[in-house]
């Protein structure tokens, strides 16, 4: 693997890692207002599967879960995910580091 690869790698996994924190300096309410990017919602004006999800997680991140679910649904599937994601995320970072040390 390229020491360039090495790199990008690295500062991608950090920033994976820190996202969640930044989620949650921005508080609960941060994406509730303003223009949609969803296409299905601005050629056909019909919501998909997925509208809402962003404003979910943000919610259930902020232990408002009542609030998220009334969003999309999909979050009691998406969240769970999103977490072992993350947390996979951060052990390979931290294996990486150790390794490295």
């Amino acid at each position: 693997m390229s020491v360039s690869l090495i790199k990008f790698r690295t500062v991608l996994s950090i920033l994976v890692v820190i996202a969640p924190a930044v989620l949650l300096i921005l508080g609960p309410n941060f994406f509730d207002h303003g223009t949609t990017i969803c296409l299905s919602k601005l050629i056909i004006e019909k919501d998909c599967p997925g509208c809402g999800i962003t404003r979910a997680v943000q919610h259930s991140i902020h232990g408002e879960w009542k609030t998220a679910y009334e969003y999309n649904k999909l979050v009691l599937i998406v969240g769970p995910i999103l977490f072992i994601l993350w947390l996979k995320e951060l052990l390979n970072l931290i294996k990486f580091f150790l390794e490295k040390g």
